[in-house]
């Protein structure tokens, strides 16, 4: 890790100043007061906006690349220069620490929830995430069952050649890439009755992002009594987290004590986590994997039906692919570029928190200890400093130089679509595989075409995702 000279000034003064006296600040280091705040009506924005006020205020001169704004009840730092996140993730500690819903924790708090790494913090979650990540960010935790996966995407697309329009593609994909993750979580052979949950697990996870947006405008902590602002709100969110919560367990526990060996499960009993950390672990999992994979999906599907002469370079590629699943990923890199570029233009995640666990530097200005900052990659993936002609859909753009440089990308903090550091998606490898293989097939054979008769926007629901369902057409070639 670098230590800049400001920081280790930052570091001894903070060694040497009583805990009751004011911070001392570097010489040249403006104070967190002087970091400019936005003095613009936000009484009317709306959450689905939040992304496009952010953008707009960050290509402000008078704001730029650092500010700070409360939205709603949320305060904080925000951030849009990639050499400030690398700024951040210097400062962000042993356990970093990333900003959770406040009505999740609240709900986790009134039922006794214990939940999985996403809420975990310290020590509990440092030990957890040596045992998870290598698990799942391994290549052999999706090649281990390689035929399983490339299997079940080519049932997906032989079903979807067949009906060749597809007009509800979201709750397609949502099980898509729930029945990847049980293969990986259970092996080969998970409980078939699991398949029946999808549809509950589903509708969950739907209502729990769309009524935590909404709870975003509230105090959660007053909306749960009656007759208080936002109780309807909350009753809806509840409900969809208790209805989510209680698919998931009933997935985990209808496989728990079948799972195949090699399994993402067994692998995590063996490492000697307990049976109940074992079940919040993943429960969580479940509940992260189909909405955020799904909406990714998507947005691909979109881009490549605009641009057919991209279709037709990813299916030469995959036609010359040979070897198994191990060596697939080297050989396709127009479409893994086509990937890299939906989740550049239109991230899930459009904004990477953290708390940080002292006072910090980041650019010219000292930053007080528990100060929430957020990473605003959607701007920054967006931004012509950091990607040559940053609106193209250009896949090619991932592809290196003989000087090893990438073509049309100068700094790889810019897009952060599984965010960064120990705290970024364990899922990242599972969800990009399960991706390659189903665009490969699907192009493979077929030719796709966009239905929608306007252009598509996107849209904040916690998560981002697009304003109305996409509707593809599959044309055999």
């Amino acid at each position: 890790m670098r230590t800049t000279a400001r920081q280790c000034a930052l570091q001894a003064a903070r060694l040497i100043a009583p805990a009751r006296l004011p911070p001392i600040i570097p010489n040249g280091i403006l104070p967190y007061e002087s970091v400019p705040t936005p003095s613009d009506d936000k009484s009317s924005l709306l959450t689905s906006q939040i992304h496009d006020y952010i953008d707009a205020k960050h290509k402000e001169t008078q704001v730029g690349d650092i500010f700070r704004d409360q939205l709603g009840h949320v305060k904080g730092l925000w951030l849009s220069n990639p050499g400030n996140y690398q700024q951040v993730f210097e400062q962000e500690g042993e356990f970093p620490k990333s900003m959770k819903p406040e009505a999740w924790k609240i709900y986790n708090e009134d039922n006794k929830c214990k939940r999985g790494l996403f809420f975990m913090e310290g020590n509990e979650w440092h030990t957890c995430q040596r045992i998870v990540r290598p698990l799942m960010l391994s290549q052999k935790s999706s090649y281990n069952f390689g035929i399983q996966l490339e299997s079940l995407a080519n049932s997906y697309v032989e079903s979807w050649g067949k009906r060749k329009k597809l007009r509800n593609l979201e709750e397609e994909l949502y099980s898509y890439f729930l029945e990847g993750l049980m293969v990986v979580v259970f092996g080969r052979n998970y409980e078939g009755k699991s398949k029946k949950q999808i549809p509950r697990l589903v509708g969950g996870v739907r209502g729990l992002f769309t009524e935590s947006a909404r709870m975003t405008l509230y105090d959660p902590y007053s909306a749960r009594k009656p007759g208080c602002p936002g109780h309807n709100v909350w009753r809806k969110f509840s409900s969809s987290m208790s209805g989510a919560l209680s698919a998931g367990e009933d997935i985990v526990n209808e496989n728990l004590k079948n799972c195949e060996s090699g399994s993402l499960c067994a692998n995590l009993i063996l490492a000697g986590l307990s049976i109940s950390d074992v079940k919040r672990i993943l429960i969580d999992l479940f509940l992260a994997a189909g909405d955020t994979t799904s909406h990714s999906m998507q947005w691909v599907f979109y881009l490549i039906s605009q641009k057919l002469e991209i279709q037709e370079k990813i299916a030469q590629e995959v036609k010359q692919v040979r070897g198994c699943i191990h060596s697939f990923t080297s050989q396709i890199p127009t479409l893994k570029g086509a990937v890299k570029e939906a989740l550049r233009l239109y991230p899930v995640a459009p904004f990477i928190t953290r708390v940080l666990p002292h006072e910090a530097i980041i650019g010219n200005f000292h930053i007080p200890a528990e100060t929430l900052v957020f990473m605003s990659t959607y701007t920054s993936g967006r931004d012509e400093r950091f990607f040559s002609q940053p609106t193209r859909f250009w896949p090619e753009r991932w592809g290196r130089r003989d000087s090893n440089k990438q073509v049309g990308v100068s700094h790889p903090l810019a897009s952060m679509p599984f965010g960064h550091s120990t705290r970024n998606c364990v899922g990242k490898h599972l969800a990009l595989t399960q991706m390659y293989l189903l665009l490969s097939k699907v192009l493979e054979s077929h030719r796709v075409t966009c239905d929608n008769h306007e252009y598509i926007q996107y849209k904040m629901r916690l998560l981002a995702t697009m304003n109305e369902p996409l509707q593809v057409t599959l044309t055999g070639r």
